[in-house]
Formats: C-alpha cells, structure tokens, sequence
C-alpha cells in the first residue's frame, strides 16, 4: 500500500447506501457519524507536529510517527492525509483494528476522501478474505459482511477518481456517438483497480493489436468482443485508458472514451452524510453494463435511486480475466444485482 503524504484536493462521491424518503431532517441528523472530541491546538504546534510525524514516516519510523500523529490528528488542523498517513503506519506496524478506527474516523471527519475510502476498503477487503479462509467451514457469515463493507468502501473509492478526472479533464472527451435509432447500447468499463494516474495502465487497439502479440491480461478480448457485438446490431462503448489516438469511433463502430467518462452517466446514490450525489446523469445511461477486470465496478450502477424514480437501471455484468482474488466479496449482497460473472477460467 503506498502512502501519499502529500497534500490532495477533496472531491465528492457516494457509498451507495439508501435513505428512505419518510424520514425527517432531525431523524437524519441523529444518523450522522459522531466523531471523536475535538482537542484545542494552535496552528503552529500543530504544524510542527505534522512536520514531525511526515518526517518520521518518510524515514521508515513509524513508530515515531504514530506518537506525533496521535497528538494532533483529533485537532480541527488535521486533514485527511493526516488520518490516511496516521493510519498506514499503524497498519505497517501491525496494528490493524486501530488502523480500521483511524481510516473510519478519518471518514467522519473529512467524508469525500478517495484515499481514506480506498485504504479503509483494501484493509477491510484483507480482514475479510483472512476470515473467509479460516472459517469456511463455518460459512464464513463474518467475512460476508466485512467483504461487503470493503466493496462499498472501494466503489465509494472509485466513484470519486472518477469524478475528480471528470472534473479535470471532462472538455476533452468526445461526445456520445450512438448512431443506431433503437439500438441497444453496451458500456465496457476497462480501469482495474489500484492504478492511480493517467500513465498507469495506458493500452487500446492501436498498442493491443500491434505485431502480433498477445496481452497478458487479456485487452484483446474485450476489443474483439466489442467489434463483435457492433456486427450484431449494439452500439459499443468502451471505457478505458488509452492513447489520444485510439479515442473516439474506429472503423469498427466501436466508440473508445476515456474511462472517467462514465462518471457523466452514474446514477446518484446517497452517500455517508445522507447528500443526494451526484444529479442525475448528465449522458445517456447504457442498456447493459459490462465491469472488466474489477469487482468494484460491477457495482458502480447499484442505486436505490432506480426504484425510488422508477427508473431501469442498466443490466451489469462482471467480467473476470481469472479467478477471483478476492473470495469474500462474492457474497449474496455483492451478486445480487448483477445479472452474470464471467472469469476466463471459471464462471460463477
């Protein structure tokens, strides 16, 4: 796990979690996490402790960036790097519940954080997979739920990557082109998780196809997928991170977009401090919804919105290269809104 301490912008997002529409502001208000009491610190011992613990840390001593960032992490100075970090090194040094209770009260404290999300669901997503593996005979009822609380986490964590590249980069993404009138359309999510810049994981046809040569992780199959779906009468889209060049309609039909372009076509979900986010898509929503490569997404168009405004959610499918990794998240709650898994060595 890479600990990032250096300062990050705080985007929004949502955990997926539903509100009924019954309850008042006062009910909803007495649901909000409370967080630990605050405790008075100037600005400058503060800083100076930040300084120290950083210090600390980046030297490999995290032990003595644990004492510092204790002083000063329930001050109304701390950020959420500083949970983030405070509980990383926890985590380096073993201690993991109070690392799950230092990313939890991060959350708290400071909610639209990508990386207390991220952290917090990968830790969590490790706890459960440990207890899948020790209680199987038992049916593993425990890591079910700690499975679930890691994917929520992670698809939270997700869904603010999404919006903050949006952000940034939304003017340069080309429009939909669904050139069929009545036609269905696919959406092919490409983006595994765990790559954090726009350099990292940089492939599509142009680099796929060239020479030859066979991908390791399978790319080529979703581009041969995609121009066979075309031929069968879809619209096809294909959400990835690829070269300038690769971006746009190829001459197959197939319609390549930038993968933070879905996050124009994600429904709202209410997130941890009961916020309605994001509005309504902004692009047309796919009729099916195809998650390559990441557990996580698959659950990126689960929203209690549908049934609340009567609307048709996309049907999502999940497609593995190979065998699930990560065996406690397939649980009845994780499965139950898709309408198929696919791994390229086992179907489930």
């Amino acid at each position: 796990m890479v600990m990032i301490l250096a300062a990050s912008c705080v985007a929004a997002g949502g955990d997926g979690t539903a509100t009924p529409a019954n309850e008042t502001a006062d009910d909803l208000a007495a649901q909000l996490p409370v967080t630990r009491p605050r405790v008075i610190m100037a600005s400058s011992e503060a800083k100076r402790l930040r300084d120290v613990a950083v210090n600390a840390a980046m030297a490999g001593d995290c032990a003595q960036a644990i004492v510092a960032f204790r002083q000063f992490v329930d001050t109304d100075w701390a950020t959420a790097d500083d949970f983030n970090n405070y509980a990383v090194c926890l985590q380096q040094e073993g201690r993991r519940e109070p690392a799950l209770e230092e990313f939890e009260e991060g959350i708290k404290r400071i909610y639209h954080s990508e990386k207390l999300h991220q952290n917090l669901g990968l830790l969590l997503e490790e706890l459960a997979n440990e207890d899948f593996l020790q209680g199987r005979a038992a049916g593993g009822a425990d890591a079910a739920a700690v499975g679930n609380r890691a994917t929520t986490h992670l698809n939270f964590a997700m869904r603010l990557q999404l919006a903050r590249l949006w952000e940034k980069h939304s003017a340069t993404v080309p429009k939909q082109d669904r050139i069929g009138l009545g036609r269905k359309t696919v959406a092919i999510f490409c983006r595994p998780r765990n790559l954090e810049g726009l350099s990292e994981g940089v492939w599509g046809p142009s680099l796929v196809l060239q020479d030859g040569a066979r991908p390791e992780h399978g790319e080529d199959a979703v581009i041969f997928l995609a121009r066979h779906l075309v031929r069968l009468g879809f619209n096809v889209e294909v959400y990835a991170n690829m070269p300038k060049g690769d971006v746009g309609m190829d001459k197959f039909g197939v319609m390549w977009r930038p993968f933070y372009a879905l996050h124009a076509m994600l429904p709202p979900v209410w997130n941890g401090t009961h916020v309605l986010w994001p509005k309504m898509p902004s692009e047309k929503m796919p009729d099916v919804f195809i998650s390559w490569q990441n557990m996580e997404g698959a659950q990126l168009y689960n929203s209690s919105v549908y049934t609340a405004r009567n609307i048709t959610p996309p049907a999502s499918y999940l497609w593995l290269h190979d065998i699930v990794e990560t065996p406690s998240q397939m649980t009845p709650w994780f499965m139950g809104p898709l309408h198929g898994t696919h791994s390229q060595k086992s179907s489930i």
